[in-house]
């Protein structure tokens, strides 16, 4: 299964747990409930604003809707230019991905502040 179908039905997974309909979803969050089940069932591509809008509806922090082992990380500068980041990340404790990680947040953080 691909890493945003994962993250789609984790989304409708607990959607499903917190006992919210598709419809009081898509009422709440001020969507279609027809752009919601596509979201749901991996038809629309996942993305930062969507986790966050289920994070709060469903007052559950973001990491509860990705894969275990996954991460994501925003970078912005504050005037509107992000890069969202996702990594699957199956092994913490290799040093090396970490530092490569970290080296990659860090020249990202550096372009989109413009330095």
């Amino acid at each position: 299964m691909k890493y945003n179908q994962l993250v789609a039905s984790k989304l409708k997974e607990m959607r499903e747990i917190s006992q919210v309909s598709l419809e009081g979803a898509a009422e709440l969050l001020h969507e279609h409930k027809s752009t919601l089940s596509k979201l749901e069932n991996g038809k629309m591509n996942v993305n930062v604003e969507h986790l966050q809008a289920y994070s709060q509806l469903l007052k559950m922090p973001v990491i509860s809707f990705l894969p275990e082992g996954s991460a994501i990380v925003q970078i912005s500068n504050g005037d509107g230019h992000n890069i969202n980041c996702h990594t699957n990340i199956n092994n913490e404790s290799d040093p090396k991905l970490m530092d490569s990680l970290k080296m990659t947040i860090k020249y990202l953080s550096k372009v989109v502040n413009g330095k």
